[in-house]
C-alpha cells in the first residue's frame, strides 16, 4: 500500500478519518505489511502484501487473516 492512500483512506464502519498505519514491513514507500486502526472504533484492518483488507466485521475471514499475516501475527495482536 502506496503511504500517500492514507490520506484517503477511512474506516469502513465508522467513517472515521484519518486511521493510524502501523508498518511491519516495507519496500521504499510501500507498506507491504502492516495495519491500519480506526482510533474511533479500535477496529484494526490488516494490509497484506501491500493491499489494505477493509471490510466490514460481517464480510471477514479472521482466521484467514491471521494465517496470512504469518510472521507479524504477533505484532498485529498487539494492537487490540
Amino acid at each position: 500500500m502506496d503511504k500517500k492512500l492514507l490520506d484517503l483512506l477511512a474506516c469502513p464502519i465508522e467513517k472515521h478519518h484519518p486511521l493510524h498505519l502501523h508498518a511491519f514491513e516495507t519496500a521504499f514507500d510501500d507498506i507491504v505489511y502492516g495495519a491500519l486502526l480506526c482510533p474511533q472504533c479500535s477496529r484494526r484492518f490488516p494490509i497484506i502484501d501491500s493491499i489494505p483488507m477493509m471490510l466490514p466485521d460481517e464480510m471477514r475471514n479472521f482466521e484467514e487473516e491471521k494465517v496470512k499475516m504469518g510472521k507479524y501475527i504477533e505484532d498485529y495482536k498487539r494492537l487490540a
